[in-house]
């Protein structure tokens, strides 16, 4: 199966930060995103709940699937 990539435009210049707890997730995800040729994607094993980020270092936070995971989100 061929994978399609998206064309966003607006945010070529935008840095962004990939993180997931999951080593082999991660790594599916930084395949398939230089698969598409993107190079402003950087990517983190980490735990979001315990990450070296600043606060307010993020202009924005898309998470999905993970507040079902958290006791108290």
């Amino acid at each position: 199966m061929r994978r399609q990539c998206s064309s966003p435009t607006g945010f070529s210049e935008a840095e962004i930060l990939s993180v997931d707890i999951s080593e082999t997730y991660l790594a599916q995800a930084e395949e398939r995103v230089r698969a598409c040729g993107y190079t402003n994607v950087t990517f983190r094993h980490a735990d979001l709940a315990a990450t070296d980020l600043p606060p307010e270092s993020a202009d924005h936070i898309f998470v999905c699937f993970v507040l079902e995971h958290i006791p108290e989100p």
